[in-house]
């Protein structure tokens, strides 16, 4: 899916800086069709990598299966963001020299087709 942004910014909250991409599109088999996502932009990136996603508002899916560990919120801006919990593999290692936010973006778009399985 090639990403079109309509909006993107940065903020700094508390001790955390996050990358915050208004009106993304949520594949099919969600409950809404854009959302805000945010990543949290190590101090150390792109030494260190970019870990989860966060999204406001909640995503669910339409046949009401949960989706599984995103029960925890963090607050980004005033906003409760639903945290998914998803990580590299050894499979996937983060690599400094490749690896960045386009690369993050393309592993949270494939966890969003796969329903949160």
């Amino acid at each position: 899916m090639q990403l079109k942004v309509d909006y993107e910014c940065a903020i700094i909250d508390g001790s955390n800086r996050w990358i915050l991409i208004q009106d993304y599109p949520i594949p099919p088999g969600y409950s809404i069709k854009i959302a805000t996502v945010a990543l949290q932009i190590p101090t150390s990136y792109p030494t260190t990598q970019i870990d989860m996603v966060y999204v406001f508002p909640d995503l669910k899916r339409t046949d009401n299966k949960v989706i599984k560990a995103t029960s925890v919120r963090m607050n980004i801006g005033g906003k409760g963001f639903q945290r998914w919990s998803r990580h590299r593999t050894a499979v996937n290692p983060w690599r400094p020299d490749l690896d960045d936010i386009s690369t993050h973006m393309g592993l949270v778009e494939e966890w969003f087709m796969k329903g949160g399985e």
